[in-house]
């Protein structure tokens, strides 16, 4: 019978610590993860674009070509050295049908020097007048812990054998947290295109990726959103 006594005192105690326990650690939570709202529904405040690979599959072009049609629309063209996207020479020339911006951008891989990578990928994108500067999407993946190379030199090279190429440095697409282990130093100069999808980047940036869930017609499933930075004219990041 005491011992019962003992154990109902003991959970009654308890109770109002755990709730206020709880309390603690949801407003901990709250201020540690939330984020300012971002307006991912109207698009009209803002020149707004996509990227597209062979991912998105085939593409409705009519039902892309709506009153509300994306601005601008960067396509994956290339992946380190030897891999070209299968769906790029028919998404842009679809594109440039609707007199869209295009651009094309390389995955940048860490198993090849950036030089090479840099001609496998203006050997296939193409780009010409009236283009969308060129990107380079440089991120962390499986392979960058283990990297054996100077990745902050390598992705010199390659910006510098575009630049020989389009006469401009390529806009470089990438996280805040790479950009401050790798490029901030060596890359302080270029125009960059942010990927954060929990809020707007502190850093300077042309181009933001804000969502992964955008819906666009004639495009199955959701692909990438992004803004270009209101202070910056579109026609800026055109090849002359």
């Amino acid at each position: 019978m005491v011992k019962k006594v003992f154990i109902s005192l003991l959970i009654l105690s308890f109770v109002p610590i755990s709730e206020n326990f709880a309390r603690t650690v949801h407003r901990h939570v709250k201020h540690r993860y939330s984020v300012p709202y971002i307006d991912t529904a109207d698009y009209s405040k803002h020149v707004w674009g996509i990227d597209l690979s062979h991912h998105q599959g085939t593409i409705n072009w009519d039902k892309v070509d709506q009153s509300d049609k994306p601005k601008f629309i960067f396509f994956k063209v290339t992946e380190g050295n030897n891999i070209t996207d299968s769906k790029y020479a028919e998404h842009v020339e679809n594109a440039r049908k609707l007199n869209i911006p295009c651009g094309a951008y390389h995955f940048f891989g860490y198993q090849s020097d950036g030089k090479s990578q840099a001609l496998h990928f203006i050997k296939n994108a193409k780009l010409h007048k009236g283009d969308l500067h060129p990107v380079l999407d440089v991120e962390f993946t499986k392979r960058t812990k283990h990297a054996k190379m100077n990745i902050t030199k390598e992705i010199k090279a390659f910006c510098a054998e575009i630049y020989k190429a389009f006469k401009v440095n390529p806009i470089i697409y990438c996280n805040e947290r790479f950009y401050e282990k790798y490029l901030k130093v060596a890359c302080k100069d270029y125009n960059f295109w942010v990927c954060d999808y929990r809020k707007q980047p502190k850093m300077n940036w042309v181009f933001w990726q804000h969502t992964d869930k955008g819906k666009v017609n004639g495009i199955n499933g959701t692909v990438d959103r992004n803004r270009l930075n209101p202070t910056k004219k579109i026609d800026s990041y055109v090849l002359k």
